[in-house]
Formats: structure tokens, sequence, C-alpha cells
């Protein structure tokens, strides 16, 4: 009797939905295994808390369950490209490579399959000073909310977009620019891929309008139309680099600066 062999199911492509995609093109996320609990490091100064619960409190505005939740301030540990702890944490590096000193902040995802198992943030604490949370925004200044908001966005699976209006957009300037997750490309590609978890969106728009009451209103600032994304002559420092990628038979990091 001759021997019939076995395959092996290759899983069926996904539309991006403007999230990272797997080898075989399928969304990668933390599926229903939410929501992110992001302890934050020690180092991180106590007036840049506030900035990181309202940048939680955004992702969380859009969803009828938390998203993202904080559960530590005083986290240890040493930032590493190459070691998943699956322990996500917020970190605030005051050491950064010479040759990357224009990335605003970077995130490092860790998946298995097209599920998510870790996700750090590192904020470039070298090269950037930040405005934070209540504060006026300042000359020459990163809004300490919006960059963090984005790289939540990130530690959640979202790609970049070329969209200037959407928290995804991989530039911000310095000085008054600053961005919520209320662009309708945000919320699409939410719930595209959390779509059992989104709320009605008479229910959201509202909710979103009442927390931008609460935040100082700033010009967004004008950008060359013709400016290459990730550019790293650019005048404007970039939130991203290239995206790095580690693989192994088991998972895969990227980092989605």
């Amino acid at each position: 009797m001759p021997l019939v062999g076995c395959t092996q199911k290759v899983p069926e492509p996904q539309k991006s939905c403007y999230f990272v995609q797997n080898k075989h093109e399928q969304r990668v996320s933390w599926k229903s295994n939410l929501p992110v609990k992001f302890r934050v490091h020690k180092d991180v100064p106590k007036e840049a808390r506030e900035s990181i619960t309202q940048a939680a409190k955004e992702w969380n505005l859009i969803s009828t369950k938390n998203v993202i939740q904080i559960v530590s301030w005083d986290a240890e540990g040493t930032p590493s490209k190459s070691y998943a702890d699956r322990v996500p944490t917020i970190f605030w590096k005051k050491d950064w490579e010479v040759n990357k000193a224009s990335e605003q902040a970077r995130t490092i995802v860790v998946w298995s399959g097209n599920t998510l198992r870790d996700a750090d943030i590192w904020i470039n604490a070298k090269n950037f000073t930040f405005s934070y949370y209540g504060d006026e925004f300042g000359y020459m200044k990163v809004d300490l909310v919006s960059l963090v908001v984005h790289e939540m966005g990130h530690a959640l699976g979202f790609a970049h977009t070329t969209s200037r209006e959407s928290i995804m957009y991989p530039r911000l300037a310095r000085g008054f620019d600053r961005r919520s997750v209320d662009h309708l490309k945000d919320l699409e590609a939410f719930s595209c891929e959390y779509g059992d978890s989104i709320v009605e969106p008479s229910v959201m728009l509202a909710a979103i309008e009442e927390h931008a009451e609460t935040v100082v209103a700033a010009e967004v600032s004008v950008e060359t139309p013709n400016e290459e994304l990730n550019n790293p002559s650019s005048e404007e420092p970039t939130q991203e680099g290239l995206v790095e990628s580690v693989n192994n038979a088991s998972q895969s990091s990227q980092v989605v600066q």
C-alpha cells in the first residue's frame, strides 16, 4: 500500500487592516487576550505617569472592555530586543543608538502564529524632551500622550498608515503636534481585528468628544507635502526607523518603532 503524505494546511491570507502581518499574511494581534497589561519601569519619571494613563484611556474609550491596562509603576529589568519575557513593559531609555537618534520611541512585539505574546515600548529620553498631560505645549518638546498612544497602537498590532490624521502616521512633529485615536481609519482598523469589542459609533464618538474637552487644544504643525516618510535627513525627527526582524522556529520579533 502506497504511503500517503501529510500536508499542513496553510492559513488563509487576510486583508491587513493596517495591522502587522505574519509570513502567511495573517493579521497579528492579541486576539481575545485583552487587555494588554503593561508594567511601567521605575525609571519613568512620576510626572510622565498621567500621560501614560491618558494614552491607555484613549484606547479604552473605543472599546466595551479594557484594551490597555497599567498594572504597576515600579517594574525592573533591562530592555532587550532578543528576549521575550511575556511581560509588556514601558521603558524610559537614557541610552540610545547613535545612528538612530531621530527615533522618538520604539516598540518591539513578539508573536507566535498570529497571536501576540509580548510588547515592549522604549521611549527615547536621551535625545528628546517631552510635554506631559496638562502642560502647555512646549517648543521642541514631544507630546508624550500622542507618542505613547502611537506606540500602544503598535503594541496592539497596528502597523503604519500614510494618513496624516491617523494616530499611526509615522511622524510626530515637536512643538504643537497632537493626535488622538479618533480618526476613522483608526476606528475601522481596530474594528476589523478586534471587532467583537468595538462600541457603538455614537457612544464611542460621544466618549471621545467628552475626553477631548479635557485635553489642551493645539494647532497641528504643517509638514512639507512631498516629504518622504522615515527620511533620516528630515528636519523633523521620526517616531519610526527601519523595521528590524529576528525570527526563529517558535516565534517572531519585530521592531516597529
